[in-house]
């Protein structure tokens, strides 16, 4: 959530005391019932029955009105569908966390293969693509996805040890490149740099990784 849990103090026979930190936005001027019933993500709760008035509600949507227009029209509302080609389901699971947080939607493929099958009919919007795949490697389906007609950013994700130039890089139809561990606010920069419409939500620098 973007927030910090800290060890404050601790000591011997009398007990720790921890700090949590979340941060949160101030309410946009109207007053929030006193029972809020989440429905998904941010910004999707919805007042539980009974409680909140009509001219509360109506309140609440017209304030959120203007910045929903402000968003629509920076590009902030725009959701890119990205996919995370891996066959560590723990990798796959860490890059999934990141790019849902910076507000984008994640298609999972564990094999080359599935990538490959899945790109036409999916159409992501960018590859991230492991070079180490086990089967069809990285090289092959990225050469696979530009010989189709795929024209989106395919991000090589390397752990290193290839000796990739980025000339040969380049050779294979790959927009860039990202060294394992990474963290995540750079993997984000870089499919931002590579998506100029999109907009991340940004998240404290180091939070995932």
């Amino acid at each position: 959530m973007g927030g910090d849990l800290v060890l404050a103090s601790t000591t011997v026979g009398v007990g720790t005391r921890f700090l949590l930190t979340v941060p949160a936005a101030a309410a946009a001027g109207f007053a929030e019932p006193a029972a809020f019933v989440s429905t998904g993500g941010p910004g999707t709760g919805v007042p539980a029955a009974g409680l909140a008035t009509a001219p509360v509600a109506a309140a609440a949507e017209r304030a959120a009105e203007p910045a929903a227009t402000a968003a629509a029209q920076a590009g902030v509302g725009w959701k890119p569908a990205i996919m995370v080609c891996d066959d560590s389901p723990d990798i796959r699971q860490l890059l999934s966390v990141v790019l849902d947080r910076a507000g984008a939607d994640v298609i999972l493929a564990p094999t080359g293969e599935d990538a490959v099958a899945a790109v036409p009919a999916r159409r992501p919007d960018a590859v991230l693509l492991d070079l180490s795949l086990p089967g069809m490697s990285g090289m092959a389906v990225a050469d696979h996805l530009r010989a189709t007609g795929y024209d989106g950013p395919v991000i090589a994700v390397t752990g290193g040890g290839d000796d990739l130039t980025p000339a040969t890089l380049r050779e294979h139809g790959f927009s860039d490149i990202v060294h394992k561990p990474t963290p995540g606010s750079v993997l984000v920069e870089v499919l931002a740099r590579h998506l100029p419409q999109w907009t991340p939500r940004r998240h404290r620098a180091g939070q995932a990784r």
